[in-house]
């Protein structure tokens, strides 16, 4: 009885059914399918864990000759779209690569003229104007 979630009184194997139902309880799975598809049983499940996405089960004469009916299900499936967060994308070709050569050079030029001491302070004001 999957309105009530617990097995028929005339159960074969009521321990491996109670297993089940719990199996589906554990992993938030939901039965949608609630009319009988082989004679008064359900024998046919259709689980989902977002029931609202099913609109309709409904029951249909299958092709057997034995009584086993098919199971229609109608229901909205959209894939789920995750948005990328913009990415900062570097132009180097919009930068003003002679004038950064001509810079550099030109602070290659005064530290060679220069010693070690006061080698600080020359890249500090170099880099810092």
């Amino acid at each position: 009885n999957w309105e009530e979630n617990r097995t028929k009184d005339s159960c074969n194997n009521p321990d491996l059914t109670r297993r089940f139902v719990d199996m589906l309880d554990d992993y938030n799975l939901t039965q949608i399918v609630s009319e009988p598809t082989f004679l008064e049983n359900t024998l046919d499940l259709f689980l989902t864990n977002i029931p609202s996405l099913s609109y309709s089960s409904k029951v249909i004469a299958g092709i057997s000759l034995d009584g086993h009916h098919a199971v229609c299900i109608e229901c909205q499936i959209l894939p789920l779209r995750r948005s990328q967060k913009p990415r900062k994308i570097y132009l180097h070709h919009k930068g003003n690569c002679n004038g950064f050569r001509g810079h550099m050079k030109s602070v290659s030029n005064l530290l060679s003229r220069q010693k070690h001491h006061g080698l600080r302070e020359i890249l500090r004001s170099t880099l810092i104007n």
